[in-house]
Formats: structure tokens, C-alpha cells, sequence
């Protein structure tokens, strides 16, 4: 279903409809979207990650303060990846107190979740301190993502993260404040 363009929730639906029950299926919702999103990770073209990598090089010789990260993942594979300019440096440096770190722009055709970070600045513009594409919405996932996005920002977090409630992503920053709370003391 998916090779011919069906969403993922349209063909869960269908076989909910033709199993009878959703309890018939035999997974979950979620299930089932992983799965969707490892099938499409396979289909990735290594010619367009690596145009994705040459704009992200590129972008670093033009601009000294641009950062990127990747993540691979078992099979040398590219599961997640982060970047900022400089401005989104300036602009976390001053509106960065407050952060929400929304996943719900879904998926593009490869199956990568978009996960911005972004923030309302007092001139009630929308101000991006960084983006990021990833496979799954995994806690470990958002703990690299997290760190990462410390690591990018000078060492300096917010002190205010607003999501959506995804659980795996609430789990990762209540992780990540208790380290920090702990390293503290």
C-alpha cells in the first residue's frame, strides 16, 4: 500500500476494516507507523542524503558559526540530523529562555520527521533556533536530539520546553533535566 501512495493511516484503517476490529490487526497505530517509516527509510536514495549533506557543507563554508550534526544508525544509515545558521544563534541567545519542540508537521516522502525548534519572539514573529529531520519518535532519539541542541546553542538550554505530549519526548527532557539537576549539585 504504501509502494502505491496510500497514507499510512488510510491503509491501518483499511486493514482494521477488512481484519474486522483494530484488536484484530495484531499491532498498534503506532505500530504500524514505525513500521511505515522503516519501510520508507529504505528507500531513501543515497544520492539525495548526500545532496543533503552537500547543502549542509556548503552552507558551513559560507556561514563560519552554521552547525550541523548527524546520527547513523546500525547499518551506517543516517537516522537523524540537526543544524542552526548564525542567526539562529542570535536569536536563541535572545529569546531562548522558552522553546517548543513540536514534531506534529509529520513526515516527508522518506518518511523523516520534522522537528523544529522554535519560539514566538516579543515582536510576535515566529523565530527558528534549529531544525532537525528524524526516523522515529523514539526517546533516544529525542535524548540525542536534545543534547545535540545544547551541544549547538553554546551549552546554553532553556529554561522552558513546550511540546505537543508526545510521552517518548517528555521522557527524554524530564531525563535530560534531572541529569542536569544532579551534575548541579
Amino acid at each position: 500500500m504504501v509502494d502505491c501512495g496510500i497514507k499510512p493511516m488510510d491503509a491501518y484503517n483499511f486493514l482494521c476494516n477488512e481484519a474486522g476490529a483494530e484488536e484484530i490487526v495484531g499491532h498498534t497505530k503506532r505500530d504500524h507507523l514505525n513500521y511505515v517509516t522503516q519501510y520508507q527509510m529504505k528507500m531513501v536514495d543515497g544520492k539525495d542524503m548526500q545532496s543533503v549533506l552537500d547543502i549542509l557543507q556548503q552552507r558551513a563554508k559560507e556561514d563560519p558559526s552554521f552547525f550541523y550534526r548527524l546520527k547513523f544508525g546500525d547499518h551506517n544509515n543516517i537516522v537523524s540530523y540537526l543544524w542552526r545558521d548564525s542567526m539562529m544563534l542570535e536569536d536563541f541567545k535572545a529569546y531562548g529562555d522558552l522553546v517548543i519542540f513540536d514534531t506534529t508537521y509529520r513526515r516527508n516522502i522518506y518518511g523523516l520527521l520534522c522537528a523544529p525548534f522554535v519560539r514566538i519572539n516579543y515582536h510576535w514573529k515566529t523565530t527558528m533556533f534549529g531544525c532537525s529531520f528524524n526516523t522515529n519518535e523514539k526517546e533516544e532519539s529525542f535524548e540525542w536530539l536534545l543534547q545535540t541542541f545544547k551541544r549547538v546553542m553554546c551549552q546554553q538550554e532553556p529554561k522552558t520546553i513546550f511540546t505537543h505530549q508526545d510521552k517518548a519526548m517528555s521522557n527524554a527532557i524530564e531525563k535530560k533535566r534531572t541529569l542536569l539537576a544532579t551534575l548541579d549539585r
